[in-house]
């Protein structure tokens, strides 16, 4: 979605700067708009209806007295930055703690070291973290999908034609209806690979 509002975004301001056209935007790309849009939002959609492992991440950080990011912060600040690891972590978060369903194999520990609590930390916030732009957009938790990898090269092909033909013919391009069927369908299958997709290692 965002790169097709970029590209249109783009292709408009350069035909206008240029002919001082206002009518250069086709149909053809308010179609792609809606496709990537559309998408986009069913995407969402199914990520929300799932039981989101963030949520549960989040609620396993509040057990564990992480309960604002300036807590994360301290617990980082004193273990990587002061390498302050032996104190106890209670002298810097009240109530501070290792669940005993701990993620980092660590056993429930009621008082545990700025050690442990940062280990445990990591380990709640791992598969949440950016590996990377383009590994974020074409892996999910096992690796790389071919669903993801579709739609990506076929908005990179179609994005490069249209950008082509902007700078070469000053006009936004028109595609036939069997390219914009293609984004559909790119579109619809990424979905429906999405509904089963995990989104999380963790149990």
């Amino acid at each position: 979605m965002i790169v097709w509002f970029c590209l249109i975004l783009i292709s408009f301001l350069f035909i206008f700067a240029v002919t001082l056209d206002l009518n250069s935007i086709t149909p053809e790309s308010f179609v792609l708009l809606g496709i990537s849009g559309t998408t986009a939002l069913a995407a969402v959609a199914i990520d929300q209806n799932k039981n989101s492992p963030i949520a549960q991440t989040q609620r396993n950080l509040d057990a564990m007295g992480i309960k604002t990011c300036n807590d994360a912060d301290i617990i980082y600040t004193e273990a990587v930055k002061n390498k302050n690891e032996n104190a106890k972590a209670q002298t810097i978060i009240p109530g501070a703690n290792i669940l005993a369903n701990s993620v980092s194999r660590l056993p429930a520990n009621a008082d545990p070291t700025i050690k442990e609590m940062w280990t445990e930390y990591r380990a709640q916030i791992k598969d949440f973290v950016s590996s990377g732009f383009l590994n974020d957009l074409v892996n999910d938790v096992n690796g790389p999908t071919i669903h993801r990898w579709q739609i990506l090269i076929w908005t990179l092909i179609l994005g490069g034609i249209y950008l082509a033909r902007v700078y070469m013919n000053l006009e936004t391009p028109i595609f036939g209806t069997n390219l914009l069927a293609l984004m559909g369908i790119s579109g619809g299958v990424y979905l429906g690979f999405k509904i089963p997709e995990k989104q999380t290692t963790a149990s």
